[in-house]
């Protein structure tokens, strides 16, 4: 077996928080849900063109601010004609303001 792993003071704080681990990526389900209205495309032409399962672009547009990785996130921008900053929300100011922090 190997060691357990600690976790950073501040992946710690982040997570008690609630905010997102540093490896996901948060995915504006509105915003992905209009971009591919504006293409004519199905969830699963979406998905397809993107090569991710349906439930994931069913579960990510569903969710306000939704987790995916980071990868996955990519593929879906580039199936949607998008540069990958426009879906996924970097801002922690964005995630506290829906907290209402």
């Amino acid at each position: 077996m190997g060691e357990a792993r600690v976790a950073s003071p501040l992946t710690e704080a982040a997570y008690r928080a609630g905010l997102p681990k540093p490896w996901l990526a948060v995915v504006d389900g509105d915003m992905m849900r209009k971009l591919r209205e504006s293409l004519g495309l199905s969830q699963k032409e979406l998905s397809e063109r993107a090569k991710v399962g349906i439930k994931i672009v069913k579960r990510l547009e569903s969710l306000p601010s939704g987790r995916c990785m980071p990868r996955t996130a990519a593929l879906l921008a580039t199936a949607l004609d998008e540069d990958h900053i426009v879906l996924v929300r970097l801002s922690l100011l964005t995630l506290a303001a829906r907290r209402g922090s």
